[in-house]
């Protein structure tokens, strides 16, 4: 199970995260997760981090970035003007997943694009506000095809004058909130810009819509909150806390609540206030529990850095399962939940995964660069694609399982001397540029193997032949392969020469009359069956009724007719059976007149 967090929730129920918009898991009401599309999740995997890590790629943009976001076998992300943290930005690039290789880019952004510049993805698109803070135009949200950075369409987004929040794509439609004159959502369909509505709200900065399999939900300064119907735009309700202003934060919805980061209960209390849960079908509030920033959601429980901290709270009883200081190790990005470990990245360089029932320090690898505290568009890791992405300074760095052997697979475990295996090698990864070369043994001269087989860059997995020998008694092999420290080995069983006896019964027949021949072989068929080959020296007098018998997996014997025909004396015909990679026996019947 996969648990993911950059900003709002985890889709619970999904196998594998591909970094896309706020969205929703259809079919369990957990859902959503900070620019994750569950309709492409099942595309992706997960870095398996049971295994070692190691460093994947390191691409030094020699500029910041914005938090990366992962689809279809790419890294997208929209890079600065200048090595400014707060810089404008004005190109958006992507990079292949494996290799770290750019795919393409720099596509260069109007010269208004805000210095807020995020971004989202569905069915191919990566959507984007590029209406900048000030514009007299208004806002305008892009949609650009992943697949080579194509701009596909540019649509205005009228009577506002700031986006600072990221937009959310899902079904078909991609959301985002603009402010400046109160503030406005847009609600506009991915295939042409076209706005389908526009709902008002009190606040609109920093705060990206999120969702659930029907409703949109917003949350801004004082607790400010909003849902929606995603659909039609109608309001559902709307959380009035007394206290206005601007300021906001992305909220997560998670086992039907929605969780707001900046609620303010009373006047008195230090802006931005607690967070708090909210009933999604009500809006009423559950509980408040300490401010924090961007939380992660897994197992019943919320995952927040607090004071420095990276602390664990159980949902429902709202107890501290655990909480974390690793002393110089300051957490400086929002937690991300990967198979069951808590990751963030410290301030020092360092990437550490905490246990997420016990907190208990499972990862610390020391990326080499130092993250600084900017905003969490800027610091905040992706995962997917088999890979954790963390943006460190002006670098993005891939972090992945170390890519090792998974399994080797002999297609036929059991096998007639002679026969050729077919057998398969597993990675745990795509083998990267140049291929992986593993190298093959076998444990037994009657099974001969190449020295080594290549995966292809970016394949998972190659196959080659084994070669077998003819033997008199039942011989045991192991075929091994070894890559990057892990050996794996895959038993096979050959078998003598198949045929064991042949018999004709009766040994003699007269014209009409027929015979009943038996194949006995030296062991049971293995699995698939033994295909018998059946023959006849002189096919007039005497014949197989078919010229073929299968002895099924398990059994050791099979039976066939022999048909006659008529002689004027005796005469002896031949009657063969053979198998592939084995004897032939023959016996004769006597044909009598």
């Amino acid at each position: 199970m996969v648990r993911l967090h950059l900003r709002q929730s985890v889709a619970a129920g999904t196998l594998a995260l591909s970094i896309a918009c706020p969205a929703f898991a259809a079919s369990n009401p957990e859902a959503v997760t900070y620019r994750t599309n569950p309709a492409h999740t099942a595309q992706a995997t997960m870095p398996d981090f049971s295994l070692p890590l190691e460093k994947k790629w390191d691409i030094d943009l020699g500029v910041n970035a914005t938090y990366p976001l992962i689809a279809g076998g790419k890294v997208f992300v929209v890079l600065t003007a200048g090595s400014s943290a707060n810089g404008s930005y004005n190109s958006l690039m992507a990079f292949d997943a494996v290799t770290g290789h750019a795919a393409w880019g720099p596509v260069a952004l109007p010269a208004s694009t805000s210095r807020r510049a995020e971004i989202c993805y569905e069915n191919g698109r990566v959507f984007m506000n590029i209406g900048g803070r000030g514009s007299s135009s208004g806002g305008l949200m892009s949609a650009y095809s992943a697949a080579n950075g194509a701009l596909l369409w540019s649509a205005t987004l009228p009577n506002q004058d700031e986006f600072s929040s990221a937009p959310t794509a899902l079904n078909g439609f991609v959301y985002t909130l603009g402010y400046g004159y109160g503030a406005t959502i847009y609600c506009l369909r991915e295939t042409d810009g076209k706005i389908m509505w526009t709902g008002n709200v009190n606040s609109g900065d920093d705060s990206a819509p999120t969702l659930d399999a029907a409703n949109l939900y917003e949350g801004f300064g004082c607790g400010e909150s909003y849902k929606f119907d995603a659909l039609t735009g109608s309001q559902v309700w709307r959380l009035q806390t007394g206290c206005y202003g601007g300021g906001g934060a992305t909220s997560a919805y998670y086992n039907n609540l929605v969780f707001i980061r900046h609620y303010h209960d009373s006047l008195s209390t230090p802006y931005p206030g607690p967070a708090a849960a909210l009933d999604s079908s009500t809006g009423n509030i559950i509980k408040t529990f300490p401010n924090q920033g961007a939380m992660a959601f897994d197992n019943n429980m919320v995952f927040s850095v607090v004071n420095n901290a990276l602390t664990a709270m159980k949902i429902g009883a709202w107890t501290t399962a655990w909480t974390v200081n690793s002393g110089s190790d300051v957490p400086v990005t929002a937690p991300t939940i990967v198979n069951g470990v808590a990751y963030v990245g410290a301030t020092n360089g360092k990437l550490l995964g905490f246990d997420e029932n016990t907190g208990r320090l499972v990862v610390k690898l020391d990326l080499g660069r130092q993250a600084l505290p900017t905003t969490e568009s800027q610091i905040d890791m992706a995962a997917g694609d088999g890979i954790l992405v963390i943006p460190a300074g002006t670098h993005l760095i891939a972090i992945g399982s170390q890519l090792t052997l998974e399994s080797v697979k002999a297609n036929s475990a059991v096998v007639i001397g002679g026969a050729n295996i077919g057998v398969t090698v597993t990675l745990t990864n795509p083998a990267p540029t140049g291929g992986s070369k593993i190298n093959l043994s076998s444990s037994d001269t009657r099974v001969k193997v190449p020295a080594a087989v290549t995966v292809p860059a970016g394949a998972l997995s190659a196959s080659f032949f084994a070669q077998t020998a003819r033997t008199n008694i039942a011989a045991h092999a192991s075929l091994t392969a070894s890559f990057n420290g892990v050996t794996i080995a895959t038993p096979v069983t050959l078998l003598p020469d198949g045929l064991a006896s042949l018999t004709l019964s009766p040994s003699t027949a007269v014209h009409g009359r027929s015979s009943i021949g038996t194949v006995t072989l030296a062991y049971p068929a293995p699995a698939g069956g033994i295909l018998i080959r059946l023959a006849s020296a002189f096919a007039p007098l005497a014949r197989p009724s078919a010229p073929q018998l299968v002895i099924p997996a398990g059994q050791s014997t099979g039976t066939f007719t022999i048909l006659t025909g008529k002689s004027l004396a005796s005469v002896p015909v031949n009657i063969a059976a053979s198998a592939d990679n084995s004897n032939t026996l023959v016996k004769a019947i006597t044909i009598a007149p």
